[in-house]
């Protein structure tokens, strides 16, 4: 497990990070999320080679839409067909947009997962956003106005989401 919070700031010691772990047989699991800006065709080759725990990577703003959509795609071209992107919601952004944001993920067949940057008591939308989002396979099963019609969502969520919404 490295802890390094960005790695790809220095390509040279990602690439000679990546060349050990080949060579020394060694599973890497960068725990924190990859800088998906940074990647560049022989980054994503090399990260082809390596064993690893699931890549994840950060969309913590709208503004990265065009950015993040090109390391999909890079990445897709790789055969890493599958990412995990930390989704920051809360931050300088409407409900709406955070939603946009994770469905737009989703329709590139990649994996979100919610973090909350404000924790209010009474955000029920981002409450329920992660509990959509954070849950893999309810995400993959269901759209979010289905998961909202579910009998664990209205139970739990439902009359204060309407409200809000």
């Amino acid at each position: 497990t490295l802890l390094d919070n960005n790695p790809l700031t220095n390509t040279d010691h990602f690439l000679g990070i990546c060349q050990e772990a080949i060579d020394y047989h060694v599973k890497l699991d960068w725990n924190q999320g990859l800088d998906h800006r940074k990647l560049r065709p022989e980054i994503v080759s090399m990260m082809t080679m390596v064993s690893h725990a699931e890549y994840r990577f950060a969309f913590d703003s709208p503004a990265y839409y065009k950015s993040v959509d090109k390391a999909i795609s890079m990445l897709k071209d790789g055969r890493i067909n599958r990412s995990l992107w930390y989704v920051l919601v809360g931050f300088n952004t409407t409900f709406q947009e955070d939603l946009d944001r994770v469905n737009f993920l989703r329709d590139r067949g990649q994996q979100a997962y919610i973090q909350r940057f404000k924790r209010p008591k009474n955000d029920w939308r981002h409450i329920a956003l992660a509990q959509w989002v954070n849950q893999h396979h309810i995400f993959y099963a269901m759209t979010w106005q289905q998961f909202l019609e579910t009998e664990h969502s209205k139970k739990r969520h439902y009359d204060k989401l309407v409200m809000q919404l």
